[in-house]
């Protein structure tokens, strides 16, 4: 069955749904998207399975109490690992994204969150 955007959220919290599918971009840092996705503070919003579980939000807030990058690296190894384990969501499939461009065009660049930009684009 087919959902209209517009009905799915009201759809999926109330509990009409027991498998769906989506799509979800990705975000350069995790701190953008982790508690929204999987922690107790992102139930009614993107946490359309209402997972929760105290450990993970402890990660998350690790995490995202720091700007070392080193320790941010490491915190957010851990969480890759807890969610492979807990497996709240399994995705289906990663899309891969390229650009072709020949050497004299100036200004491509390419970034996980954002992979045009023809803007800055010229010869």
């Amino acid at each position: 069955m087919r959902i209209d955007n517009a009905v799915f959220p009201t759809y999926i919290a109330g509990h009409k749904a027991p498998m769906f599918v989506t799509s979800w971009g990705c975000y350069w840092d995790p701190d953008m998207f982790l508690s929204r996705r999987f922690s107790k503070e992102g139930i009614g919003g993107v946490n359309r399975v209402w997972y929760q579980n105290p450990k993970l939000d402890e990660l998350i807030t690790e995490g995202r109490s720091t700007f070392d990058e080193a320790k941010r690296v490491e915190v957010y190894r851990r969480v890759q690992d807890f969610l492979a384990e807990e497996s709240p969501e399994v995705d289906l499939y990663v899309t891969k994204v390229y650009a072709l461009s020949n050497d004299r065009l100036k200004g491509v660049e390419m970034t996980v969150e954002k992979p045009f930009n023809y803007y800055k684009l010229h010869y």
